[in-house]
């Protein structure tokens, strides 16, 4: 489910390592959201630690993008959700989490590639390219044009 509101019933009991006493520099009314948000991306991450590690002794590459991101009292210090009508809210709502986990058999397998991955790093990247990226992991062109060298954010 997530890290969608109500945060509070997006994780198990047991992931409830975060209270709102852990937020004392903060005001009061974002303490709780604060910490049950914090919990859901405990949870989340551990949901995600586990997908990838289903592929640990693959050759493979696991993806993670988040569907968006939130904006947790980013640009307004009473709101939490979803990115409101203004740009600073957008701004924030388009920077979504993404993780790319490169398991040690596709290291061991495709170094040249892993380079380029890791020259990708600091890069910003669009979504809507994904893709490209996936083409070039494969190895994969398409007849009669440049597309995935184009846009694939490995590529220089």
């Amino acid at each position: 489910m997530g890290q969608h509101e109500s945060f509070r019933s997006r994780y198990p009991n047991e992931f409830e390592q975060f209270r709102k006493e852990d937020y004392e520099n903060f005001p009061e009314h974002q303490r709780d959201i604060l910490a049950s948000y914090d919990n859901a991306t405990l949870y989340n991450d551990y949901v995600v630690n586990a997908i990838m590690d289903l592929y640990q002794n693959k050759d493979a590459v696991v993806f993670y993008f988040s569907d968006h991101a939130l904006d947790i009292f980013d640009t307004d210090s009473n709101y939490f959700g979803h990115a409101k009508m203004n740009e600073k809210s957008q701004t924030v709502g388009k920077q979504i989490p993404f993780i790319i986990y490169i398991t040690p058999i596709f290291q061991e397998n495709h170094a040249v590639m892993v380079e380029r991955m890791k020259s990708a790093v600091n890069s910003s990247f669009n979504t809507d390219k994904l893709i490209y990226a996936v083409m070039d992991i494969a190895n994969y062109r398409f007849a009669n044009n440049d597309d995935v060298s184009k846009y694939s954010p490995f590529r220089n």
